[in-house]
C-alpha cells in the first residue's frame, strides 16, 4: 500500500509524507493506521509550503494519485517509493550542501527529478482517469472545437479546453501533485532563496524535462498565455500591478503558470462535482482578477504597445526596454535628455573616467557595436538594466534606462561588452552580447546551447571580497529583533542577477567562439563581484 498526504509542520509550514504501509510495518510500529508511522523505511516527508485550507482539502488533494498508485500494484509500488526515497536524500543533502556542492547535488534532483516523472507515466495515468476510474468532466465542455467561434472572432483554440484537453489536464495534474513535495523542499529549503518567485524556480525545474513539452503542458501554457493577452487587450490595460519586482509581460505569463500549477491545482479534489469546482473555470478567473487587480501606484507597471512596423520613425519614439516600465512619467524633454546623454559612442567615451577609457581596446568596442546592432526590444533583458545601472551611472541616472530608445540601447551593449573585457569580467561581457533563448527546444549544436537551470545555487555568496564590498557599498540590512547588523545589501544585488541570468539559456554570438560554459562558469556570482570592485575603483579613480 501507497500513500501521499499532508501533514502540518511548525509555524503553519505544509508537509508532504510519502508512506509505503505494510503490514510489517504496522505490526513492528504497533500502530494501526500508516499515518502514525515512523519508521524512515516506510515513510518519507517533504517540507513544503502548500496552502491546505480546510481537513477536507487536505485528505482529497492526493486521492486520485494515490489510487492510481495503488492501481499499478506492489512491484510498481516499491519502485516508486525508492525513487521518492532517493529524491528525499538529495533534497536533504542540498539544504546543508556549502556552495561547491550545491550545483552538482541540484543537478542529481533533476535527474531523479526525471525518473520519478517516468515511473509516473502520463499515458498510463490518462488511461487510468479515463477509463478505469473516469475523473468527473464539466458538463459545458465540447468534444470538438469549433472553428467558427474562431472565424467570428469569439474565442481561440488555445482559449478553449474540449474533453480530450481536460481529461488530459487531469493526468498532467496527477504527476504535478506527486513531484510538488520535492520541487518545494528543494526550493524553500533554502533560506536566502527569492521566495516571491519560489514557483516560477519549480517551474523552471519543470522546464528541464520531457514532460514541459508534451501536448497537455503546452496546452495548459498556451491557456494561460491567452487569458493574459486576452486580459490586456480587452481591458486596454495601461496599468496593472506588478506582482514581483519589474516583470514584464512575457515573465507575467510564466508567473501565472507557475502559480497555476503549484497553487490551487495542486490541492483540488479531481474527483469532486464540477458544479462545484472546475478547474479550467479557476485558473481563468484567478489570472483574470489579479491582473485587474491595481495595487498602489509605486507597484504599477505600463502595459506598452510595441512600435508599429507602418511607422518609420516609431523605433525614435519608443523606449524598448521589455515591455513594461514604472508608471512614473517624466517630461518629454527629460526623456530626450536621458537619449541625449548616449546619443553617440564618441560623447560616452568622452564621459567615460580615463581610468576606464584608457584600459579599453577599441577593436572590443566595434565588435560589441557590430553585435549589439542585431538586437531587437524582445532582446532586451534585466540582465542588460542591471548591469547598464552600475556600469553606466556616472552617464546616465539608471532610472532613465527606462526612456532610451532602442539604438541608444545597442550602444550602451556595445560600449559595455568592451568594458566588462577591459575589466577581465568576460563572463558578464558574453551574457551582454547574447541572446536569451527557450531552455527547452533551443537550436544549435550543445556547445552553444545548454539546459542549465538545474545549475541555479539559491545561496548567496558571503565572504568573497566582502571587506572591500564593505569599502564600497557599506550599507547592511537590519534584523528584526537583533542589535547585530545583516548581511551586505549588495549581495542581495549580486544574487538577484546570478539567479537572473541562470533562469535562461543564452546564444552567444559566433563571432566569440566562445560556449555556454565560458559564460556560465562556476564562479559567476565572484565574478559579478569583480565587476562591482573594479568598476568602482576606476569610477573613482583608485586605479
Amino acid at each position: 500500500m501507497f500513500q501521499i498526504s499532508t501533514t502540518m509542520l511548525k509555524d503553519d509550514y505544509t508537509g508532504i509524507k510519502v508512506f509505503r504501509n505494510t503490514a510489517q510495518a504496522l505490526k513492528a510500529e504497533n500502530v494501526t493506521s500508516f499515518e502514525l508511522l515512523q519508521d524512515p523505511g516506510n515513510v518519507l516527508r517533504f517540507d513544503t509550503l502548500m496552502s491546505i485550507k480546510t481537513a477536507k482539502e487536505a485528505s482529497d488533494a492526493f486521492n486520485v494519485l494515490n489510487a492510481y498508485i495503488k492501481w499499478r500494484g506492489d512491484e510498481y509500488v516499491d519502485s516508486l517509493y525508492k525513487a521518492f526515497e532517493v529524491m528525499n536524500g538529495i533534497t536533504k543533502a542540498y539544504i546543508h550542501a556549502p556552495d561547491n556542492q550545491a550545483d552538482a547535488i541540484r543537478n542529481k534532483f533533476s535527474i531523479q527529478l526525471g525518473n520519478i516523472i517516468t515511473l509516473l507515466n502520463i499515458d498510463d495515468i490518462y488511461e487510468y482517469v479515463t477509463k478505469i476510474k473516469p475523473v468527473p468532466i464539466p458538463p459545458d465542455l465540447k468534444t470538438s472545437f469549433n472553428q467558427a467561434l474562431e472565424t467570428d472572432g469569439l474565442g481561440t483554440r488555445d482559449q478553449t479546453y474540449i474533453v480530450d484537453d481536460y481529461e488530459w489536464l487531469m493526468a498532467l495534474i496527477v504527476i504535478f501533485k506527486a513531484v510538488y513535495g520535492p520541487l518545494s523542499e528543494l526550493i524553500r529549503g533554502n533560506p536566502d532563496h527569492l521566495k516571491e518567485l519560489r514557483e516560477v524556480q519549480m517551474l523552471d525545474l519543470l522546464k528541464q524535462q520531457k514532460l514541459y513539452i508534451h501536448p497537455s503542458f503546452q496546452k495548459l501554457k498556451s491557456y494561460i498565455s491567452a487569458i493574459v493577452d486576452r486580459t490586456f487587450d480587452k481591458e486596454d490595460l495601461d496599468e496593472v500591478k506588478i506582482l514581483t519586482a519589474r516583470l514584464p509581460k512575457d515573465t507575467i505569463k510564466e508567473l501565472y503558470l507557475a502559480k497555476g500549477i503549484f497553487g490551487k491545482i495542486v490541492t483540488m479534489d479531481q474527483m469532486e462535482s464540477t458544479d462545484k469546482f472546475h478547474i479550467v473555470k479557476y485558473l481563468f478567473k484567478d489570472v483574470n482578477s489579479k491582473i485587474k487587480n491595481v495595487g498602489p501606484s509605486s507597484e504599477m507597471i505600463r502595459n506598452k504597445n510595441k512600435p508599429s512596423d507602418a511607422s518609420s520613425d516609431s523605433e525614435d519614439k519608443e523606449s524598448v526596454i521589455e515591455s513594461y516600465r514604472i508608471s512614473t512619467e517624466v517630461p518629454p524633454g527629460m526623456a530626450e535628455e536621458f537619449n541625449w546623454a548616449v546619443r553617440d559612442i564618441d560623447v560616452m567615451l568622452r564621459q567615460l573616467p580615463k581610468s576606464v577609457r584608457d584600459n579599453m581596446d577599441m577593436e572590443d568596442v566595434k565588435l560589441g557595436i557590430e553585435l549589439a546592432s542585431r538586437f531587437e526590444p524582445g532582446n532586451i533583458t534585466n540582465i542588460h538594466i542591471m548591469i547598464f545601472g552600475v556600469l553606466f551611472k556616472r552617464l546616465l541616472d539608471p532610472r532613465g534606462i527606462d526612456y532610451l530608445r532602442l539604438d541608444s540601447i545597442r550602444r550602451m551593449i556595445g560600449l559595455g561588452f568592451a568594458v566588462l573585457k577591459s575589466y577581465n569580467c568576460k563572463p558578464l561581457a558574453y551574457i551582454l552580447v547574447s541572446k536569451r533563448i527557450s531552455p527547452i527546444g533551443g537550436n544549435g549544436n550543445q556547445d552553444d546551447v545548454m539546459e542549465f537551470g538545474a545549475k541555479i545555487n539559491g545561496t548567496k555568496a558571503k565572504g568573497y571580497r566582502e571587506d572591500e564590498l564593505e569599502e564600497l557599498y557599506p550599507f547592511r540590512l537590519l534584523k528584526e529583533k537583533e542589535t547585530e547588523p545583516g548581511d551586505l545589501k549588495v549581495l542581495d544585488w549580486i544574487h538577484a542577477l546570478y539567479l537572473e541570468i541562470f533562469k535562461y539559456n543564452w546564444q552567444p554570438p559566433v563571432e566569440l567562439s566562445v560556449g555556454i560554459k565560458d559564460m556560465l562558469i562556476s564562479t559567476l556570482r565572484n565574478c559579478i563581484t569583480d565587476f562591482l570592485i573594479e568598476n568602482e575603483r576606476r569610477l573613482n579613480g583608485r586605479v
